[in-house]
């Protein structure tokens, strides 16, 4: 693959992802942080907080690469705030390219985003402990040994846990970034050039909790359908509708399966913008699993 990775922590896309984490409300279930983590941040944000201005906005990742802050969550949102809105809005038509997507009061709709974000930083973001943002620069410096021993395809799928790029030429970087509060799902944001994914990252367990790595592999395992399924996908790389129709189950059933055997990292994710994903077995996630199950139950 013609393309260079390169791996960074970015405490301003950790702030927004956890802002999306927090919107999402049909992952809650799913997310590592615990389905008791919206309801605990709920009760630190001020009652009338207004999340709507969120879902009118194209100012959001691509911006983080813009600015020149150092990378500094408050920096981005004072950044934003003095922004020149002629400034704001060519960087923002530099990413979406169609201005009938720009927003009528881009001025208007950038100071309630700016407020907004504020809040969220001052009640939640900003109190988030230190260590989450040590224990991400610690995977920052484990992803770059990987990308510095592997081919970028080999290093993205290892790193990702089964994501397989079939990028577009236009594509030139993919960039890495390590996140926590969207664990375990990878989120992608794409420029002309760069594509972002935001990977869950690897926590430090203490020894008598479940690692949630290992949680996620034997509750994709426990239930027939999806059994089935990862032996249907040992023989190659199966699209969704073959996978679909192999199983007999209705869409949506088989969509709530395909998700957790994609957090699990028991599959591959073949991807390439103007066809449909495709899945294949991941076996080195197979591999994995008997040497993981074992070291947790040797723990003392």
């Amino acid at each position: 693959m013609s393309y260079q990775v390169t791996v960074r922590h970015s405490p301003a896309t950790e702030m927004l992802l956890s802002l999306k984490a927090y919107m999402d409300t049909t992952s809650h279930k799913m997310l590592d942080i615990g389905s008791g983590w919206p309801r605990k941040v709920a009760k630190a944000l001020p009652a009338d907080y207004d999340l709507s201005v969120f879902d009118k906005s194209g100012m959001a990742y691509p911006l983080v690469g813009m600015c020149p802050t150092d990378d500094d969550p408050q920096g981005l949102i004072d950044w934003l705030r003095d922004l020149p809105v002629g400034t704001l809005y060519e960087m923002i038509l530099s990413v979406l390219k169609d201005p009938a997507r720009l927003p009528p009061d881009l001025s208007g709709l950038r100071k309630q985003y700016v407020a907004a974000l504020q809040i969220w930083h001052d009640h939640y973001f900003s109190t988030l402990d230190p260590a989450i943002h040590e224990t991400l620069r610690n995977n920052v410096s484990t992803a770059a040994a990987v990308i510095r021993s592997l081919p970028p395809d080999e290093a993205v799928e290892q790193i990702t846990g089964g994501i397989v790029l079939e990028l577009d030429p236009g594509i030139e970087a993919v960039l890495l970034v390590p996140q926590y509060h969207y664990r375990p799902f990878n989120i992608f944001d794409c420029t002309d050039r760069t594509l972002m994914i935001a990977y869950p990252a690897e926590l430090p367990s203490t020894p008598t909790a479940v690692p949630s790595d290992l949680r996620n592999l034997t509750r994709a395992l426990a239930d027939d359908s999806r059994l089935q399924i990862l032996r249907f996908l040992s023989g190659g790389e199966r699209n969704f509708t073959e996978i679909v129709k192999f199983s007999g189950l209705a869409k949506s059933t088989v969509h709530h399966h395909m998700v957790i055997l994609r957090v699990s990292g028991l599959v591959r994710v073949h991807m390439k913008r103007t066809v449909a994903d495709r899945y294949s077995l991941r076996p080195a996630a197979i591999d994995r699993i008997g040497p993981r199950l074992h070291a947790f139950l040797k723990e003392e």
